[in-house]
C-alpha cells in the first residue's frame, strides 16, 4: 500500500494504517469519515502532512503519527479537530515547534514529541499548562497533561528554562515522561542534566523612544533614537513602511539587555513637486523592529514622517511624529521613557531660510 486508502466505511471508529509505504497525506484524506475517534498512521514511510489532511475530523480524540519521517508538522491542522486529547509524534524529523503552534495546543492532555530532531521550544509554550499559566494547582487533581520530550538535541537557553525548571518539579499539573533528560549545547553545558541546570527566564522586548512628536525646520538634521531591553538582548532595525531597511542607522549595546539605536534624517528640504522631503525620503512611516535572539517577541516602533506645507513654501516645517512610545513586555516590569533633545544642525539651506525670513 502506497496511498491512504479511500475504501473505509464511513462508520469506522479507529483506523490503524502501519507499516505501509505510504508516504504522504493529502488533502481531506479522511473527510468523510466524520464518526472516527482514533487514528494511527504508524511506522510508514510518511514524509509530507498536508495542512488539510484532517479535514473534518470533528469527534477525532487520537492522532498517532509515530515512526514516520516527518520534518514539518502542519500545527494549523489541529484547529480541524475540536476534540483531540492525544498527539504522538515521537519517532520522527521534526525541527521545530513554531510560536503558531501554541494556540492549537491547549486542548492536547498527552503530547509525545520525544526522538526528534527538537533543540529548543518557544519560550511561551510552557505557559499554557501549570503552574506557569497562574492556574492554582490542586495535589488530588485527575486532569494531567503528559509530555514526552526526551532524546532531542536540546540547546539549553532561556527559551527552555521553563522545561528545565518543570523537570526540577514534583505534584505538577504537567508530568514529563523522562525527567532525566540533558543539555546538548551550548558546549559548557554539553551533556549537563536539566536537573542540575540553572538558567534565566527570556525577558521579552520592551521599547522606549526618545520623544513622542518632532518638529524640525527645513534644513536641519534630525535624529530618531530608540531604546529596548530584554533577554537576550533585542536586536534593533528600521524600515520604511514599505518595508525597506534604513542602513543610515547606528546601534550599541552597553550591556547585557540593553541596546540602542539611531537613525539620522539628514538635510529636510523642499522639492518642486510642493512635498517636503528627507533627503531621498518621501514622507513616510519608519517601523523600529525590536527582536529577541530567540524571536521571543516583536515590538514595533513607528516613527512617522508627515509634512505640514504653509502657502509660503520659504517657511515651511517638517513635522515628525514618533509614534515609538513607552511599551511593557507581559511581565509588567515597567520601563521609563527618556526624553532627548532632537539634535540640529545649520545647514547652506538652514542659513538661506533664516535670511529669506528675516527680510
Amino acid at each position: 500500500m502506497s496511498d491512504v486508502p479511500v475504501n473505509v466505511p464511513v462508520d469506522t471508529v479507529k483506523l490503524r494504517i502501519e507499516k505501509t509505504m505510504v508516504r504522504r497525506i493529502p488533502t481531506e484524506a479522511f473527510y468523510y469519515l466524520v464518526e472516527l475517534r482514533y487514528l494511527w498512521i504508524t511506522y510508514n514511510s510518511i514524509t509530507s502532512v498536508d495542512s488539510a489532511g484532517f479535514y473534518n475530523l470533528k469527534v477525532l480524540h487520537e492522532l498517532r503519527l509515530d515512526g514516520n519521517m516527518i520534518s514539518v508538522f502542519p500545527w494549523e491542522s489541529l484547529k480541524e479537530m475540536p476534540m483531540l486529547r492525544t498527539l504522538d509524534l515521537h519517532n520522527n524529523r521534526i525541527t521545530n515547534v513554531p510560536n503558531e503552534a501554541i494556540p492549537y495546543l491547549f486542548n492536547i492532555t498527552y503530547l509525545d514529541l520525544s526522538s526528534n530532531k527538537l533543540a529548543t521550544l518557544p519560550s511561551d509554550l510552557m505557559d499554557i499548562w501549570p503552574p506557569f499559566n497562574g492556574a492554582p494547582i490542586f495535589a488530588n487533581t485527575s486532569q494531567k497533561v503528559v509530555l514526552g520530550l526526551q532524546d532531542n538535541p536540546w540547546f539549553c537557553d532561556c527559551k527552555i528554562s521553563k522545561l528545565i525548571e518543570l523537570s526540577k518539579m514534583s505534584g505538577t499539573p504537567v508530568v514529563l515522561m523522562d525527567l532525566f533528560m540533558a543539555c546538548s549545547g551550548p558546549e559548557n553545558l554539553a551533556g549537563f542534566p536539566f536537573q542540575r541546570a540553572e538558567l534565566d527566564n527570556c525577558v521579552k522586548p520592551s521599547v522606549m523612544s526618545s520623544a513622542t512628536k518632532i518638529t524640525s525646520d527645513l534644513g536641519s538634521n534630525v535624529i530618531l533614537r530608540c531604546d529596548a531591553t530584554g533577554f537576550p538582548t533585542p536586536s534593533l532595525s528600521w524600515a520604511k513602511s514599505d518595508g525597506s531597511p534604513v542602513d543610515n542607522t547606528v546601534q550599541e549595546s552597553p550591556g547585557d539587555g540593553i541596546r540602542w539605536s539611531i537613525m539620522s534624517l539628514h538635510g529636510i528640504s523642499y522639492s518642486p513637486n510642493g512635498h517636503s522631503h528627507l533627503n531621498h525620503y518621501d514622507d513616510n512611516s519608519y517601523p523600529n523592529n525590536v527582536n529577541n535572539v530567540n524571536n521571543v517577541n516583536n515590538v514595533n516602533n513607528v516613527n512617522n514622517v508627515n509634512n505640514v506645507n504653509n502657502v509660503n513654501n520659504i517657511n515651511n516645517v517638517n513635522n515628525v511624529n514618533n509614534f515609538c512610545g513607552p511599551q511593557e513586555a507581559k511581565n509588567d516590569h515597567k520601563q521609563q521613557s527618556t526624553k532627548r533633545p532632537i539634535e540640529t544642525s545649520k545647514t547652506p539651506a538652514r542659513r538661506r531660510w533664516e535670511k529669506a525670513c528675516s527680510r
